[in-house]
């Protein structure tokens, strides 16, 4: 942005942006935890004049910071949106408290705790990994889109390489995580009487349907992290964009969750339960997961080339978060002193929407779907912007 401009349309959809997940994880929050005076029939999560409100409020902040500049005062282009954003949330919670009434007092104080939070994640910190000289966003995306074509041939080459090589092909992907499940499925029903679960489902479904998705997440977060130095054969002789080897590794893991599956369905259809309309949903969650996914990949895979013990550390982490997480248990068990565990926790949203179109046929609340969704972008943007900004220094590290 120029000294003499007063706004410019990039950064001002990415402040909308943020204001606008902050206030999706505020809502979730208010309806999810029942603190504060009850919701009454007027309440609206999402009134539209809250959001001309927020328009309103970036504008004038922005009004405000370009005078500022006017002056003399000289802010780095990151500061001074960190500035932006945290006066217009200032802005609109005052004009909300004065305008909307009927506007939940402690949903604006969410609102100003995740707008407050998330500002430096997508201002500050990532100018600070990329630099002075760095380039933005949007021209590395640029390259990647023209190397599209090489992604595309490069994965279907793995992807066929892998099925072709081994005798029993697509079976030994599914072979260890369902095994794991029969087996469990067989001890909880026969040893520990555990046949079915308290809504009278089937323990087999209950659990696969999120240890699909949980497989999902843990192949693509472990291969994910080895899958720079994996390759310094052609980091060190070929020139592609590097987040090319960490988007090949996440669709394997997709095409082998997809086989999975479809073995989830069989033994589901043994098990009484059969798909349903509801269905149509699943893309959705899984393109959610997928953007969480991707995120942390692009972080663990920058930082296994400069700290060669993060895919050992990762290993111990994903072990305490399966137990940690509602896979073989639903979230009720929980008790409530320890919910906080899965408050911060956004798979667990993810993990319920599962159960609640696969198990039980029933359309999943996306109200809770905010916090991972917000979570899962603002993840993706930081760890890419770190990963781009490690990029140059792989073959020397490597």
């Amino acid at each position: 942005m120029k000294k003499s401009s007063l706004i410019s349309i990039i950064p001002f959809i990415k402040m909308v942006a943020l204001l606008v997940g902050a206030n999706l994880v505020a809502v979730q929050t208010r309806l999810k935890y029942t603190y504060g005076k009850p919701l009454g029939d007027d309440y609206q999560a999402h009134p539209i004049s809250l959001y001309i409100l927020m328009l309103f409020s970036i504008l004038v902040a922005n009004f405000i910071i370009w005078i500022v500049i006017r002056v003399g005062l000289k802010l780095t282009v990151a500061i001074r949106q960190l500035i932006i954003l945290w006066l217009a949330t200032g802005i609109l919670v005052g004009l909300a408290t004065l305008f909307i009434p009927t506007l939940s007092q402690l949903q604006l104080g969410y609102f100003a705790a995740a707008a407050l939070l998330f500002s430096p994640c997508i201002t500050v910190i990532p100018a600070l990994w990329r630099g002075s000289d760095g380039e933005p966003v949007s021209v590395h995306l640029a390259k990647l889109w023209n190397y599209r074509v090489l992604l595309i041939i490069w994965l279907r080459f793995n992807v066929l390489s892998r099925y072709s090589q081994a005798t029993l092909g697509i079976f030994w992907i599914i072979l260890l995580p369902l095994s794991t499940s029969l087996v469990l499925a067989f001890v909880f029903s026969r040893f520990l009487r555990v046949g079915v679960t308290s809504e009278g489902v089937p323990f087999v479904t209950f659990f696969l349907a999120a240890l699909v998705p949980w497989t999902l997440f843990q192949q693509g977060i472990t291969k994910g992290s080895t899958s720079v130095f994996s390759q310094i054969g052609l980091i060190n002789q070929v020139y592609f964009p590097r987040e090319i080897l960490v988007l090949i590794t996440l669709g394997e893991a997709l095409v082998d969750v997809f086989f999975m599956f479809l073995a989830m369905l069989v033994i589901n259809g043994v098990s009484g339960v059969w798909p349903n309309w509801l269905y149509i949903y699943l893309p959705m969650l899984i393109l959610i997961q997928a953007l969480f996914m991707a995120g942390l990949m692009l972080f663990l895979g920058s930082l296994s080339v400069i700290v060669r013990d993060i895919p050992q550390l990762i290993g111990v982490l994903m072990q305490l978060l399966f137990y940690l997480s509602p896979i073989l248990y639903p979230a009720s068990l929980i008790p409530h002193r320890y919910r906080f565990i899965l408050a911060i926790n956004p798979l667990v949203p993810l993990f319920q929407a599962y159960r609640d179109i696969i198990v039980y046929a029933q359309t999943p609340d996306f109200a809770t779907l905010y916090f991972p969704l917000v979570v899962s972008v603002i993840v993706l943007f930081m760890g890419y912007v770190y990963f781009k900004s490690r990029e140059d220094g792989f073959a020397d590290r490597l």
